[in-house]
């Protein structure tokens, strides 16, 4: 068995680590059999400049092992910006953790989330991101679900009727995204929620009403503002035609209640409706009569959060009245987020320094994340056995993201 090499990707390697995706994922490339790996980077290099998504761009940006001078495993680190307490923050995204079926069990992915992680601390990388396809695997390396959202299904006929007081626009494929950008920018700025730019709206680009039946429709109110949009697909389920909602945005009661005004009028067409929303908003009163129709709400856990610079995420984080702290945190990987002397006052930071200090509150990586991204009250923490927890630097913040990595 060789000894495995470990080192951050360079042109030659974006092709066969592509190859290794399509082997762990199952799926078909469609690469030409005989492209080199120098031809197809040169391909990529050529597409960047007017690139839709943001893989097309960061594709550059992935750590690998090597039996030899062959990649056998592979995790894509993306940077992206994303909202944390009103501040717009550096958050990577962990995406297309693959290693070869004849490679596993040999610590590739811990080596590299190693490597990964110790990098993002040296830039002061607020947060890191991820879908797991398992949680209790990912929690080993500091991640913990943080920001479930609420999944809607209703009989769409029993939505209130409103007419909406603006107009809808069908986007047919251009380019041109901006009112959609506008829109987005409009929205609350939930924690995790991502400040995108313009490669940062897959799912719309997706849309294409002529081919695929994708739709996405933007709203305007009465004086032409850009402010939500729609985008779904029909789905048959159960011989139940839904009208599965792909990306719901809005900044107001207001605008929901035209966006879901705008989609009753497709109930001759839809049986159902599903989107799902922030958990903390109160969405149920959209259904104007619950006894006549399907109103359900799920539970989705989404990604998991994991914070990397801690100093960062203190120094930013918004605390609430006044008190002082000192606050241990267990980080397997990271020795250097340990503990930590903390005194607010008026909701405003004083002052934050590390500290040998007795802690008064002590957590793990995984729930410090969760607890200072505003996952929990500090009541709950108290009753998951964390122990004084100090309620003016952990207590429960809206948290929101509708991006896929």
């Amino acid at each position: 068995m060789n000894e495995l090499t470990f080192r951050k990707i360079a042109p030659q390697d974006v092709l066969p680590c592509l190859r290794i995706d399509s082997v762990c994922f199952e799926y078909d490339p469609k690469i030409p059999e005989d492209i080199t790996p120098t031809q197809y980077y040169q391909t990529l290099m050529d597409k960047r400049p007017t690139a839709r998504i943001r893989d097309d761009i960061e594709f550059m940006n992935r750590y690998a092992a090597f039996d030899g001078d062959k990649p056998v495993s592979a995790i894509t680190s993306i940077p992206f910006t994303a909202w944390f307490d009103g501040h717009a923050v550096g958050m990577t995204g962990i995406g297309s953790v693959v290693t070869l079926p004849t490679h596993r069990r040999r610590g590739t992915i811990k080596t590299m989330m190693g490597m990964i992680l110790a990098e993002e601390y040296e830039n002061k990388t607020p947060l890191s991101y991820l879908y797991p396809f398992s949680s209790g695997y990912y929690a080993q390396f500091g991640y913990a679900m943080c920001d479930p959202s609420a999944q809607y299904t209703y009989t769409l006929s029993q939505t209130r009727k409103q007419k909406p007081e603006g107009t809808f626009e069908l986007y047919t494929g251009d380019f041109d995204i901006t009112g959609f950008q506008q829109a987005y920018e409009r929205m609350p700025r939930y924690n995790t929620l991502l400040k995108r730019e313009r490669c940062d709206f897959r799912r719309l680009y997706e849309a294409a009403p002529y081919e695929t039946k994708r739709f996405a429709y933007l709203y305007r109110d009465a004086n032409t503002d850009p402010r939500g949009y729609i985008l779904f697909r029909k789905v048959t389920e159960d011989n139940r035609t839904i009208m599965d909602v792909t990306e719901l945005v809005f900044d107001t009661w207001d605008t929901l209640q035209s966006l879901l005004g705008f989609a009753h009028g497709f109930a001759s067409d839809y049986e159902l409706i599903r989107f799902h929303a922030p958990l903390s908003l109160p969405i149920e009163d959209v259904c104007a009569d619950y006894p006549l129709g399907k109103c359900e709400r799920e539970l989705l856990n989404n990604g998991m959060v994991r914070v990397v610079h801690t100093q960062t995420v203190l120094e930013l984080a918004q605390y609430r009245g006044s008190g002082t702290a000192v606050v241990a945190i267990d980080d397997g990987f990271l020795k250097q987020n340990h503990c930590f002397e903390i005194e607010f006052r008026n909701d405003t930071l004083q002052t934050l320094q590390a500290t040998t200090k007795e802690p008064t509150c002590r957590m793990d990586i995984n729930t410090f994340s969760q607890a200072i991204i505003g996952r929990f009250s500090a009541e709950q923490l108290i009753f998951k056995g964390v122990a004084n927890v100090p309620s003016g630097i952990f207590y429960q913040k809206p948290c929101f993201i509708n991006n896929y990595f």
